[in-house]
């Protein structure tokens, strides 16, 4: 549904504007009433916003009144990865200013299977059962990781059956997409749940020098983007030609790299590069070192907040 709204709301030369959990409504709320200088429309996109999920009732009058003043020109999206109770005024405020709200239940079991397979007839793909049951257990019931999976076995192959050995190979690992439930929740409306995340991850037994080397490459790419934001040359199309990465995930790193300043991401991808060299040489505990990592780096989030 978000995919068709995009096309609907945006030209070729527009981005997407991307807030991710922000938690403060000023900085949204400018970007909704601001005329663009140049291009015909402004196009938002708003993520998980705390001011829905949140139980005070003047945050959720906050956003409404943020959507009221919104230029006429700027076409927003609202996306909330949870439910929303009949009764919250985001709803009833959402149909007052002529805006569309639309529920969708979580998919999962035969219905997740059936979008998998009409996502592969759609682009031409054929796949083994064997390489469906891989796709489903590394993106899980992410549907936009779904689609970018069969996006790249597309890009890869041009169409047509693929290999269960190049699937493996092109397919990224539970660990590489489990770092954006760390980063999520690090970024998110409360910081601890990324250190929560990094403990379920080392229960569900994934090694801890892959989950530094995947962190700490997912922090590398935040510094590139923050530099790129410097330059102002950071869309998506220049992220992911930059990076060589999708545009969802070049989307993602943008919204995420707005929410700290660039010393922080680069301090904390030096602090991993210390936990890395002081566990090859013996002189840390990898599982430990990496739960403090973390553990610190949500207390500098909360400290940034506050500030």
């Amino acid at each position: 549904a978000l995919t068709r709204w995009r096309k609907r709301a945006t030209s070729s030369q527009v981005d997407v504007e991307v807030f991710d959990q922000p938690a403060k409504i000023e900085p949204l709320a400018q970007a909704l009433a601001e005329m663009p200088l140049f291009d015909p429309e402004r196009v938002i996109l708003v993520r998980n916003p705390p001011q829905i999920s949140g139980r005070k009732t003047s945050d959720a009058d906050a956003l409404i009144e943020a959507l009221r003043n919104r230029a006429p020109t700027t076409a927003v999206c609202i996306v909330n990865h949870g439910p929303v109770t009949p009764a919250h005024p985001i709803r009833a405020g959402i149909k007052e200013l002529g805006g569309e709200v639309a529920e969708f239940p979580r998919v999962k079991g035969r219905d997740l299977r059936t979008f998998v397979d009409t996502g592969l007839r759609e682009r031409g793909l054929r796949l083994t059962s064997k390489s469906v049951e891989l796709l489903l257990s590394v993106a899980g019931p992410d549907l936009g990781a779904l689609s970018a999976e069969m996006d790249k076995l597309m890009s890869f192959s041009g169409g047509g059956e693929v290999a269960h050995a190049d699937v493996e190979t092109l397919v990224a690992g539970d660990g590489s997409v489990a770092v954006w439930d760390v980063m999520d929740g690090l970024l998110g409306p409360v910081p601890g749940r990324g250190a929560a995340a990094v403990d379920a991850l080392l229960a569900d037994g994934i090694a801890s020098p892959y989950l530094l080397a995947t962190l700490a490459g997912h922090i590398r790419d935040m510094v590139a983007v923050r530099a790129q934001l410097s330059e102002k040359k950071a869309t998506p199309a220049a992220v992911a030609a930059t990076l060589r990465t999708p545009p969802w995930k070049a989307e993602r790193l943008i919204a995420q790299s707005r929410q700290i300043p660039g010393r922080v991401s680069l301090g904390w991808l030096r602090d991993l590069q210390r936990i890395d060299a002081g566990f090859k040489a013996g002189d840390l505990d990898d599982t430990e070192a990496l739960r403090g990592f973390v553990r610190r780096a949500a207390a500098t989030v909360v400290a940034l907040r506050a500030s």
